[in-house]
């Protein structure tokens, strides 16, 4: 330090002590690490950091169960974030590979610069071109094109690093996020109805008014069954079971549940003129009603393409009524008909369409399209002049009960099991038969009603096994809910409660995109350390300084604001090398 007197004014001047060139081996290497780090620490980190995102985006939050604003922080222990969290931690990971592309893209410039300063077409006015818009200084009109390698490596390395800035959203939006739910708690609940009423067997078993009651309660069971929201979409196998309401929520899970199931494996649509049994049956629907007495509705008696009938000719409900036994007057109790798994065949009957007398060649097309593939429907005539076509034929199938190892709720209400059709456990039940006997009923009543929204456009064999499997499971739960579960009883199963979450889909597509991407920003250090070490310019100190020094001695018309900007980003870059020299 030196001390001046200019008047009578005081100055220090603190003049720099020149340090003397070392020429030992550990000081050369130690400069040499230190330029290095300075010179190509920032697309290292770069990398580093893009790799790091890039891993937990794909293996971590890629499935994330995030929770809602409701929910607790905590949940068994476990810290969960929510969607704002994962959020937040992305855009951060985003600004710290800001930080490394900017400042990167800074010394990349100087360096092309320092790189191109012996060329002639480098005036000031490109260089503030490239400084301003990150770009290869030749496209700046008029245009040239780059003259030897040293030119043609610049404009690659500066095309490189072009696309960063604008690439950030691409990763943004690779989350998507989903309402899900995961496994909670256990909890015990009743197989059975809460307030059953077994000594009203014998009431259904003798009274028309109880059965008309209970076939129209079943009626109402369908839209509850299968009016679910997501309507006849199956989770599982398509057997369901009405549940007491538990208040567990959708997607919770019920163990070992005993559920009524129905399984169509054949449906074979006559083709040839049918029987004067049809006729018969068509005439007078009301002997296969479980309502015998008084002014009952037909099946048939309603005019509406959709309404089947599945049943046995010349058998009726009423010609079993004596394989029941009953107990005294006093007692009215009545016995059930022993358990029963059915497999075989019943006749189906459904009808097509109601229109002017054509013998049914052709049939008018009705809800269920064109149906020119039935051949040889019946025709039942109304009138002189109208008439009714019919599909007849086979309908083979299983009905009895299944016990579920595992079934998911469709609603509070419902649950659907989830096992394999062919893995099925069938049981024998009380209430097949009966099941059976309400089908004519509640069938044209589901078909009328149309509150399953079963799909009817060219879907005559599904439309027919789905009415049917709809209409026997309805039955059944009808049964048991108002008159207990027979031999079975009530039994306590385990339902597994489902806790909401929000869970995170992420596109491999747009990560390894905006990786892609980004890896440039590598090839362009590649590039860059190479040329510099083939054209002898990798003083990165120098460039710097003398960078620095030239803007500030430069007229300041000639000065662009760009080149300000970028000097005093050059500046903060030193001051953050200092740092890291300190390390």
């Amino acid at each position: 330090m030196a001390k001046s007197e200019k008047g009578d004014a005081a100055a220090t001047v603190f003049t720099p002590i020149e340090e003397q060139p070392s020429h030992d081996l550990k000081s050369k290497i130690k400069i040499a690490w230190s330029r290095a780090r300075r010179a190509w620490l920032f697309p290292v980190l770069h990398i580093v950091f893009c790799l790091i995102l890039s891993l937990v985006l794909a293996l971590v939050i890629n499935g994330y169960q995030a929770i809602n604003t409701t929910t607790p922080r905590y949940y068994n222990g476990v810290y969960v974030l929510r969607v704002s969290d994962v959020t937040t931690l992305v855009s951060l990971g985003l600004v710290f590979i800001k930080i490394t592309v900017t400042s990167w893209t800074i010394l990349t410039l100087w360096r092309c610069a320092d790189i191109l300063k012996t060329k002639p077409g480098l005036a000031l006015p490109r260089f503030a071109f490239m400084m301003r818009w990150k770009a290869p200084p030749w496209i700046m009109w008029p245009p040239k094109i780059p003259e030897g390698q040293k030119s043609w490596v610049v404009a690659v390395v500066l095309l490189l690093i072009l696309p960063q800035p604008f690439i950030a959203p691409l990763l943004s939006g690779a989350v998507d996020w989903n309402t899900s739910s995961i496994p909670g708690q256990e909890k015990t609940v009743s197989s059975g109805a809460p307030n059953p009423n077994p000594g009203a067997w014998y009431y259904y078993l003798n009274q028309d008014v109880d059965r008309s009651a209970q076939f129209r309660r079943a009626g109402g069971a369908v839209s509850l069954t299968w009016d679910t929201g997501n309507g006849a979409i199956h989770t599982g196998n398509g057997c369901r079971h009405i549940v007491n309401n538990d208040g567990l929520p959708v997607n919770s899970t019920l163990k070992d549940a005993l559920i009524p199931c129905l399984v169509v494996h054949d449906i074979k649509w006559d083709t040839t003129a049918g029987s004067s049994d049809v006729n018969t049956v068509l005439g007078n629907s009301k002997e296969y009603s479980i309502v015998l007495e008084g002014t009952a509705v037909q099946p048939f008696d309603v005019y509406q393409p959709g309404i089947t009938m599945v049943f046995d000719f010349g058998k009726t409900r009423g010609d079993s009524k004596g394989n029941y036994t009953y107990s005294g007057t006093d007692n009215h109790t009545a016995s059930h008909l022993p358990p029963l798994l059915f497999t075989g065949t019943k006749s189906i009957i459904l009808m097509l369409s109601h229109q002017s007398s054509t013998g049914c060649s052709p049939i008018d097309p009705s809800t269920f399209g064109d149906m020119s593939q039935v051949k040889n429907p019946y025709s039942h005539t109304t009138s002189n002049t109208q008439e009714l076509c019919y599909a007849t034929g086979k309908i083979n199938f299983t009905a009895g009960v299944i016990k579920s190892s595992l079934s998911t709720y469709i609603t509070s209400r419902v649950v659907e099991s989830q096992d394999a059709v062919e893995d099925l456990a069938w049981q024998s039940d009380v209430y097949t038969q009966e099941a059976l006997w309400m089908l004519p009923d509640l069938m044209a009543m589901a078909a009328i009603m149309n509150s399953s929204s079963i799909p009817t456009f060219d879907n005559l064999d599904n439309y027919a096994a789905t009415l049917l499997r709809y209409s026997y499971l309805a039955a059944w739960d009808t049964l048991t809910s108002i008159y207990g579960l027979g031999g079975a009883g009530s039994v306590d199963l385990v339902a597994t409660t489902r806790e909401p979450r929000i869970q995170a889909t992420v596109s491999y597509a747009r990560v390894f995109a905006w990786l892609g991407i980004n890896l440039l920003t590598t090839v362009s250090a590649i590039l860059l350390w190479w040329i510099r070490a083939r054209t002898g310019t990798d003083h990165t100190d120098e460039v710097e300084d003398a960078a620095i020094e030239e803007v500030e001695d430069a007229p300041l018309e000639e000065v662009d604001d760009a080149i300000i900007e970028e000097v005093k980003g050059l500046n903060d870059l030193v001051g953050i090398n200092y740092l890291i020299d300190l390390f």
